[in-house]
């Protein structure tokens, strides 16, 4: 489970407003190369919503299923600028989701919103009675 943690609205008040769900999944420890001390790094990622910022702000604190993941992006060893510490490769998380919450029609290319029983909705209760 993931907990939605802050709502980020980009270009707000214009035209290109967007907003995204910061999602947490607990802390991860790390290691750089060279450093003997262990690092805390908080495992958050930040997901884009079709609903406005209103509606994504009664999302924080809620759970939703799926889990945060770490994907590396660069295949090590990079060095941290101005500094003699090397990492093995560097790193970015990324969203799983329990279950896949929207797919495209391959024929009809609409979407179809699959929607998981605990999750709740823009108004934040529970569709678990399909309501």
């Amino acid at each position: 489970m993931v907990t939605v943690t802050n709502v980020i609205v980009h270009h707000e008040d214009t035209p290109q407003e967007y907003v995204e769900l910061e999602l947490s999944d607990g802390v991860e420890f790390m290691q750089i190369r060279g450093d003997e001390r262990i690092y805390a790094v908080l495992k958050h990622v930040a997901i884009p919503c079709i609903f406005g910022k209103e509606a994504a702000r009664r999302f924080i604190g809620t759970e939703l299923p799926g889990t945060i993941i770490s994907e590396m992006v660069t295949d090590g060893p990079v060095m941290l600028p101005g500094s003699d510490k090397v990492l093995d490769g560097i790193y970015r998380y990324k969203f799983v989701p329990a279950e896949l919450p929207i797919m495209m029609s391959e024929s009809e290319q609409i979407p179809i919103i699959i929607h998981h029983p605990d999750w709740p909705d823009v108004k934040g209760k529970s569709t678990r009675d399909g309501r």
